[in-house]
């Protein structure tokens, strides 16, 4: 099991394309996303299932810790539509 520190640690070691590339992918492949960060994670030494990939996504945009990465080439915390699903 994973813990909220790995994941955090593994998502802030992407560089900035990689993250933005993935943000997009969430969007139009939800599954193909949760799949990526499932194999950036075995690459980082740790394994993770689905719902911890969620679960840990879901509390890092609680914590505006994604606001930064830009999705289309607008940082989300800028995002209107975002900012609607995200608060």
């Amino acid at each position: 099991m994973a813990s909220i520190e790995q994941f955090r640690r593994m998502i802030t070691s992407l560089d900035a394309e990689t993250l933005g590339g993935l943000c997009e992918q969430f969007v139009y492949d939800h599954d193909g996303a949760v799949a990526s960060v499932i194999n950036f994670s075995e690459k980082n030494g740790f394994s993770i299932g689905c719902e911890e990939v969620k679960d840990f996504v879901t509390e890092m945009h609680i914590g505006g810790e994604f606001d930064h990465v830009e999705c289309w080439g607008t940082p989300l915390g800028t995002n209107d539509l975002y900012k609607k699903f995200h608060p």
